[in-house]
């Protein structure tokens, strides 16, 4: 049942690179740090437009990708544009990965696998 909402939801992942620095950093303190950065990242947003996609996706708007600066009707509008084959794609931080600005920041739409999705 969890699937079927899946059509009805928005989800921006950020992979921030500034995790994997340091010395003797193992791939479970990459994610740890990635897990508890995606919050902090996402309302750093809330002071910036919303950020540019890259690719080719069938919305209109100024909200392209969701962002804590998106408003509501903005955001499910995106909902409604994808169409119902959209459930498990994603926005996926492509750009601005190495720091903590979000005015960097720039998203891809990709499926579940992660390769660019079809609008």
């Amino acid at each position: 049942e969890a699937e079927n909402l899946r059509v009805h939801a928005l989800a921006s992942m950020y992979r921030p690179l500034w995790c994997q620095k340091g010395k003797g950093t193992g791939e479970e303190e990459e994610s740890e740090c990635a897990h508890r950065a995606t919050f902090p990242l996402y309302f750093l947003g809330l002071g910036s437009l919303p950020p540019p996609l890259q690719g080719e996706l069938a919305v209109t708007g100024v909200c392209r990708a969701p962002s804590a600066a998106c408003s509501d009707a903005q955001l499910r509008a995106l909902v409604e544009q994808r169409g119902p084959g959209a459930a498990g794609q994603a926005w996926l931080q492509v750009g601005g990965r190495e720091t903590l600005e979000t005015s960097d920041d720039e998203f891809a739409y990709v499926d579940a696998r992660g390769d660019p999705a079809a609008a």
